[in-house]
């Protein structure tokens, strides 16, 4: 997702492409390790799967609002213009 917001939020040649994608699969593969730890953690201390599911079910609700946060004038692209491409 980080790639295709970047790329849709900003003009064409504005940005290096391959290090945003770069970042976001960094970030992602971060992410991974640090829930694998949480996980094992969680399991041990609730020894309940309840927590995680929690934490993964509000994950897209918290990018929402943050990618709102930080870009608040994005508006949805015309069906037209959608065609044209």
């Amino acid at each position: 997702m980080a790639s295709s917001t970047a790329s849709r939020s900003s003009p064409w040649r504005a940005l290096p492409w391959a290090s945003v994608i770069g970042i976001g699969g960094t970030a992602g593969a971060m992410g991974g390790m640090l829930m694998t730890t949480y996980n094992g953690y969680i399991l041990e201390v609730f020894k309940s799967y309840q927590p995680i599911f929690i934490v993964a079910g509000s994950a897209y609700l918290v990018a929402i609002v943050v990618i709102h946060l930080l870009t608040p004038h994005l508006k949805p692209v015309a069906a037209e213009r959608l065609l044209k491409l």
